[in-house]
């Protein structure tokens, strides 16, 4: 009798083992599904995103691109914010808009030819002003231009943001390296503010 209940527990204690080291391997597959939706259940060793990951190929952005594929994606809405994002150790870009207090994020592939990801939020405390258009923005490069006359240093950029800025009551161009912080007017160039 004794020798069958030690028989039970074993396989139990067995069963149980086994059932959590399966459960991090369901987390890889997870976490590999977010970040490549059309792979099979493989195994992966994704880690989620870390703010200080580097970002790699972050400072080509074509504008023109990002207002078509605003155009297809936010249609009706207004743009809040186009920014450099680390989706799960790639290179990703973040477009925001909102639509009255709802607020839409997708996360698009380095190239904007794929959504990883999206995202909506209520927020009641929006701000009809809070909006930014693409006519007459300064390219990136332009603005990591401008930052580095600024700063009086070669600019390897890290993260970049293109928003509303509330003090400035204008469309800015936010860079930083690791640094310095740079944010200017992205219509104009003026240099607002460096931070280093």
């Amino acid at each position: 009798m004794n020798k069958l209940f030690i028989l039970i527990y074993l396989v139990t204690l067995s069963t149980a083992l086994s059932a959590c080291n399966n459960s991090s391997t369901d987390t890889e597959v997870y976490h590999e599904k977010l970040a490549n939706p059309s792979s099979s259940s493989s195994k992966s060793n994704t880690i989620p995103p870390t703010h200080s990951e580097e970002i790699q190929d972050n400072t080509v952005i074509d504008l023109k691109k990002v207002e078509k594929v605003i155009q297809k994606d936010f249609p009706e809405s207004q743009l809040l914010s186009i920014k450099s994002d680390n989706y799960y150790g790639k290179s990703a870009i973040r477009v925001t808009s909102r639509i009255g207090a709802t607020r839409k994020e997708i996360i698009y592939n380095s190239t904007l030819d794929k959504k990883l990801d999206n995202y909506n939020h209520y927020d009641k405390h929006y701000d009809e002003n809070k909006k930014i258009n693409l006519i007459n923005i300064i390219s990136l490069n332009e603005a990591i231009d401008i930052g580095a006359k600024a700063i009086n240093h070669e600019f390897n950029i890290d993260e970049w943001k293109l928003t509303f800025e509330d003090d400035e009551q204008a469309i800015v161009w936010e860079i930083e390296d690791k640094d310095f912080e740079v944010q200017l007017n992205a219509q104009t160039g003026e240099v607002y503010d460096i931070d280093s």
